[in-house]
């Protein structure tokens, strides 16, 4: 294809080439005038000859004239080399069939793609140059590209700078790094902890130190001595610390110098009426330059002090305690196998106990000491422990090599010993057996009891039953034959036999209560309070009782205790109200967390572990009330605040109450004024 159809005659080819010194890109531009009718070989060889790589473009249009590629029509031999092809294997083809990522890569600092620039580019006079990283179609590197339009062509010139774009790269880093380091060491200087000084050396002729200047002072140093960075930049060391030639700061200089090894010390010093103790390093950095830091060690020094009485008290607790302290650690035969323990430490409490002194044990083996162990399970969980590092107590008889009593054992690791901690609780362990021995005595004599009462009350029922059989009949047979005085004899002892047989069916029913509970379900207050009141309706109808029974839970227990428990309280409410006056009662219910509970509450209930909530049911009346006096009296059994002519009763239905709710765990009390009516409240676990 002749030169002549892509240039006038006269045309101008700027070719840039790139170098690197330091971070800067010298371009060496050669501008040439060609004649072409007589300059074309000039311009073949100077393209043939160049070391960066030159290609002329032009454009592609489709049937709209829109630029749509460009075609390759001059290309030098450095171009193939750059672009990996074959001589010849460039021109007559397409930029995008060749490079597809030229429409992917973005132009430096842009959102433009190299094509796209050199599309633009083709409508602009400007000559622009600008680096890319290409990371397409098979390269990977950086590229400085200038790009020039000349009539209806691009000329573009590609230099391959990927090792300078790495070098600068390198250099950027490195910088990098001296100013954080520079930073990182200023701000060391502002906010170190320790003193710290960077001290340039003076010399005399014959190279002996004769002082040293500051460069850099932290800002402990200016607050330990209260002087100003300029008074430190003013003035040399001896200038500033007079007579500190002849101190062990100095003795360190002239060390540090002679051998040039870092020396470390401390020294107490007096400074401004204050005494420190200082401990103080200096390094040299080269032949002219010392680092000097130290800190002040008065905090260390109480420190060890402290840590000094604390070791002491320590031994002291260890010594007077009561119980017998020992470290174990293990030994191993060469096989591996754990074959015994070697005391490291042991108290006088458990010298004393064993018969042995400190000296003796310490460093001694265990069992040889204490043969009989190996026979024991202390054997085996000592063993355990010492293996798995899982912690053991347990109980331990041992009446073997000289030692007769019970023993509370704990083993716990620590590291690869063994702690091993003992108190002797023979006393106690037999204590513990006699009270356990009493308790089961007690069960058994309470059991006789309750089997007494109940058929001893069972038994009377019968006789009371023949005694108001036969006064029924004698009333009903005879009556006409007796005068008035045998017929109030005869009322007066069918009474006495009722009174006795409602008396013995509350004892039978207060012996019941003793007896080991059924397991405990979920019982519906509600719907208990329902029952109860359809058992008391006759009398609640005889009384014209109004009676309200507000939401209630549900709770753990046995409905049949519970609903003797209700049943009485309601009886009760309604016995205890003045004939003349209707009987108003109400039944509520709220949940109390722990810790709102009242103080005398609190003391009665056991604790609720889980955080389980505490009923406070109330029942309310408007009755005749009591003094709080006889509060206590109230519950115990045949207790009564009022004649028998006042009220029927056998005195044992609060009786009742409180041992149901004792069998629950719960708590029962009062609060009530004389003819003010009276408010019972049950304290029931949820």
């Amino acid at each position: 294809m002749l030169l002549s159809a892509y240039f006038y005659p006269i045309c101008q080819l700027v070719i840039t080439r790139y170098y690197s010194q330091s971070t800067s890109f010298f371009v060496n531009s050669f501008v040439l005038t060609l004649t072409i009718d007589s300059s074309s070989a000039l311009l073949d060889g100077l393209l043939n000859h160049a070391n960066h790589a030159i290609c002329i473009v032009e454009g592609v249009r489709n049937a709209a004239d829109e630029l749509i590629d460009f075609r390759y029509v001059k290309v030098n031999p450095m171009a193939y080399v750059l672009n990996k092809r074959s001589f010849g294997d460039m021109v007559g083809r397409t930029m995008l069939e060749l490079f597809p990522g030229m429409d992917q890569v973005n132009v430096p600092g842009t959102e433009e793609t190299l094509f796209r620039r050199f599309v633009r580019q083709m409508h602009e006079d400007d000559k622009l140059t600008y680096e890319v990283g290409y990371h397409q179609d098979g390269f990977d590197g950086y590229y400085a590209v200038t790009a020039s339009r000349l009539t209806n062509c691009l000329i573009i010139s590609v230099t391959d700078v990927t090792e300078l774009h790495r070098t600068r790269q390198e250099k950027q880093q490195a910088d990098q790094q001296l100013r954080e380091q520079a930073d990182l060491f200023t701000a060391l200087m502002r906010v170190a902890n320790l003193g710290l000084n960077i001290l340039d050396v003076v010399r005399d002729d014959t190279g002996q130190l004769t002082d040293l200047h500051y460069r850099h002072i932290s800002q402990r140093v200016l607050d330990d001595t209260g002087m100003t960075i300029e008074q430190y930049r003013n003035a040399s060391m001896r200038t500033l610390f007079p007579g500190i030639e002849h101190s062990r700061f100095w003795q360190g200089f002239q060390d540090l110098l002679r051998t040039g090894q870092p020396q470390r010390f401390e020294v107490n010093y007096k400074f401004n009426d204050c005494e420190n103790y200082l401990d103080v390093s200096y390094v040299l950095l080269d032949e002219r330059t010392i680092l000097s830091s130290y800190i002040i060690l008065n905090d260390v020094r109480q420190a060890q002090q402290r840590a000094e009485q604390q070791a002491q008290l320590m031994s002291s607790i260890l010594q007077n305690t009561q119980a017998n302290l020992t470290l174990l650690e293990p030994v191993y035969a060469p096989t591996g196998k754990l074959v015994n323990f070697r005391y490291i430490f042991t108290n006088d409490s458990n010298a004393r106990i064993t018969r042995r002194t400190v000296e003796e044990m310490t460093g001694s083996l265990f069992f040889d000491l204490f043969p009989g162990i190996i026979t024991t399970e202390f054997y085996d969980r000592l063993l355990h422990t010492a293996q798995t590092g899982e912690p053991n107590r347990f109980l331990f008889p041992y009446h073997a090599d000289g030692l007769q009593g019970w023993f509370d054992v704990w083993f716990t690791r620590h590291g690869n010993q063994v702690l091993f901690t003992s108190i002797d609780v023979t006393e106690s362990y037999q204590n513990r057996q006699q009270l356990e021995r009493a308790n089961r005595e007690l069960q058994r004599s309470n059991e006789h009891l309750q089997q007494f009462a109940y058929v001893a009350s069972h038994d009377l029922q019968e006789p009371l039953r023949k005694i108001q059989s036969f006064g029924d009949l004698l009333r009903k047979q005879y009556s006409y034959g007796l005068d008035e005085q045998a017929q109030d004899i005869l009322g007066r002892m069918q009474n006495a036999a009722s009174r006795m047989s409602e008396l013995v069916r509350d004892l039978l029913a207060y012996s019941r209560l003793n007896t080991p509970r059924r397991a405990f379900e979920s019982v519906s207050l509600t719907a208990l309070l329902n029952e109860v009141l359809t058992d008391l309706d006759l009398i609640s109808q005889a009384r014209k009782a109004h009676i309200v029974v507000g939401n209630l839970p549900a709770v753990p227990g046995d409905a049949g205790q519970l609903r003797q428990l209700f049943q009485n309280l309601l009886s009760n409410a309604l016995k205890y109200t003045a004939p003349d006056r209707q009987p108003l009662i109400r039944v509520t219910s709220r949940a109390a967390q722990w810790p709102k509970l009242p103080e005398v509450v609190q003391h009665a209930l056991p604790p609720m572990a889980d955080n389980r909530p505490i009923w406070e049911i109330s029942i309310h009346d408007n009755g005749i009330g009591f003094d709080e006096k006889y509060l206590d009296q109230m519950f115990q059994m045949f207790q009564r605040l009022h004649g028998r002519s006042q009220f029927e009763g056998s005195g044992m239905g609060l009786a009742i109450c409180k041992r149901v709710v004792d069998n629950h765990s719960g708590y029962i009390t009062a609060r009530s004024h004389p003819d003010a009516g009276s408010t019972f409240i049950v304290y029931l676990p949820g």
